[in-house]
């Protein structure tokens, strides 16, 4: 297990949902298709018509990254984004989880560390 740090909460960002590719066409048993190019343009399913560009698919993405920027400005705005809230965001996830009793082991250590370095309350 690693070591627990003040820095071990991290957040994503599918950063990944366009990819380019080095060939347009890929075989498969001896079927050739379009490239899979990412779920914001076609679909990974190895079907001709999976395969097919698709514009909606950008129109929904951009949709859902607007709602999400909107989501993180609300949070930030009203307070829910400070770090001395951490634990709040994951509580209510994990608390059905088995894995609930080693979440709040790990949460203790984390705020611990913030409160000795002066970063987050305890």
């Amino acid at each position: 297990m690693a070591p627990v740090s003040p820095w071990s909460r991290s957040a994503a960002s599918p950063a990944n949902s366009a990819k380019p590719r080095s060939a347009d066409t890929e075989t498969i048993d001896g079927v050739e298709l379009p490239s899979y190019r990412g779920d914001i343009i076609n679909d990974i399913g190895f079907t001709e018509a999976s395969r097919i560009p698709d514009p909606d698919r950008m129109l929904q993405a951009y949709r859902q990254s607007a709602a999400t920027l909107n989501l993180l400005r609300a949070f930030s705005m009203g307070g829910y984004a400070e770090l001395t809230r951490i634990h709040e965001w994951t509580v209510g996830f994990m608390k059905g989880s088995n894995w609930y009793p080693r979440y709040e082991e790990v949460s203790a250590q984390d705020r611990r560390c913030h409160h000795l370095h002066g970063r987050a309350r305890p």
